[in-house]
């Protein structure tokens, strides 16, 4: 009786996961399941593996986050070159598309510098939409200058990725916590944070979403 309860119990536990995934798949459209798959393939086996070989996976994934949470990028800095910018990437974010710079006086008659940005994104109509940021800097024209040069995206909290999140984030802590985060700001949440979440939470690394919601917020950004 008691292995019968036990069966019962693990089927309801792998029917329930694998439900989660099916709605968060339907609602993000079979190829975009597709792109994102294939570039966390990517990932674990150009990155991870290569870069921690002959440990299992769980184990690479956890020096990975380790080497975020001791401020060593460069593993992270390296698997980020792999991945450029197309248009799957604005069902995630919404990436700059002009950026320019503004001469701004404040109340005290001080001059200083804007940088606005205007982004483009996809709604999940599949059209391309457009939202504007300003960035006041200083009055350090060469300073605003190299603050130009970095690359910032936001994220796009009207698109496919988010929407299907959002199907199934009342079934998951992790998914609630990190929706709940980015919509206070609508950036992602730095490397760090996030890295230093999942060990100091002993987050399942092997979970379907956990796997590809760090791959997201962290490398392919």
């Amino acid at each position: 009786m008691k292995n019968i309860v036990l069966v019962v119990c693990l089927f309801m536990f792998f029917f329930k996961g694998y439900s989660q995934q099916g709605e968060f798949e339907k609602e993000f459209g079979e190829e975009n399941v597709k792109t994102l798959n294939s570039f966390l393939e990517g990932f674990e086996t150009n990155t991870l593996k290569k870069e921690y070989p002959n440990i299992a996976l769980e184990k690479a994934y956890k020096k990975f986050l380790k080497a975020i949470v001791n401020e060593n990028y460069s593993v992270l800095e390296k698997s980020k070159e792999r991945f450029k910018d197309d248009d799957f990437k604005l069902h995630i974010y919404c990436v700059p598309d002009s950026t320019w710079i503004e001469k701004r006086r404040l109340s005290s008659g001080k001059k200083g510098f804007l940088i606005k940005e205007r982004y483009k994104y996809l709604t999940t109509n599949n059209t391309i939409g457009y939202t504007k940021s300003t960035i006041f800097c200083c009055d350090n024209k060469d300073k605003t200058l190299e603050l130009l040069k970095k690359k910032r995206v936001q994220i796009n909290l009207s698109g496919l990725y988010i929407k299907a999140l959002k199907k199934i984030s009342n079934k998951s802590e992790f998914i609630k916590n990190y929706l709940h985060n980015i919509q206070i700001t609508a950036d992602p949440i730095h490397p760090n944070t996030m890295s230093n979440y999942i060990l100091m939470n002993d987050i399942d690394v092997n979970d379907y979403f956990v796997k590809r919601i760090l791959f997201v917020n962290t490398v392919y950004r």
